[in-house]
């Protein structure tokens, strides 16, 4: 475990133990990365400044628990995700289940083109939610895959086949979209450049195998 984790496992405890120094120095310490990862989420600023507050304040729930294997960020981005998918459930209570969460137009590393991003979000807006969320957490959120599959609570494995799965239809949403021939192959290319460098390699995998792990 780092130095950084140890101190901000430090930092929350004495905050849950009514630290009030600790805890501002805690939120001020996370709050621009939990912001940003609910602002690309949420359209509204304010709702989004919301969010990401209750997600601090869920760290000083009796029932809250941080798992040992987890890092901090991790941690709060799991609490940020929750309050997201339960602020778009309150949203459209009769709707059965949660919908797609929105993809704010929001520079990052990956994607820095506003057609190329606006191309990539109405194509990932077309994946089912199983694939959709990782392809965001690597690509927008810039998380490794070990940090997603811990945030997803799945096996480094699935996440695996789910992002390889995720790009292939993706690529097939970008390549059948009506675009220009340009736009397309910029986009496409955005895609192999976030690609260069991965920190995983994706064998061939059975369907069947991310169905059993995901039930």
């Amino acid at each position: 475990m780092s130095a950084d984790t140890t101190d901000d496992r430090a930092l929350l405890e004495r905050w849950q133990a009514g630290d009030r120094e600790a805890g501002n120095a805690f939120v001020e310490r996370h709050f621009a990365s939990v912001f940003s990862f609910v602002r690309r989420r949420v359209a509204e600023p304010a709702t989004a400044k919301d969010i990401a507050q209750q997600t601090f304040l869920a760290c000083l729930e009796p029932s809250a628990r941080i798992n040992p294997q987890r890092t901090m960020r991790v941690y709060l981005l799991g609490i940020a995700r929750h309050m997201v998918l339960r602020h778009f459930r309150d949203a459209t209570p009769d709707a059965g289940k949660a919908p797609a969460m929105a993809s704010v137009p929001t520079p990052s590393v990956a994607l820095v083109e506003a057609r190329e991003r606006a191309l990539l979000q109405r194509c990932l807006q077309a994946l089912p939610e199983l694939l959709r969320s990782p392809l965001e957490l690597y690509y927008w959120d810039e998380l490794s895959v070990a940090e997603i599959a811990a945030l997803l609570d799945a096996p480094l494995g699935t996440i695996k086949w789910r992002l390889h799965r995720g790009r292939a239809v993706l690529r097939e949403q970008i390549e059948a979209a009506e675009v220009t021939p340009q736009l397309r192959a910029t986009t496409l290319r955005t895609l192999q450049a976030r690609e260069v460098g991965d920190d995983f390699e994706l064998a061939a995998v059975d369907d069947a195998t991310d169905g059993d792990d995901t039930g």
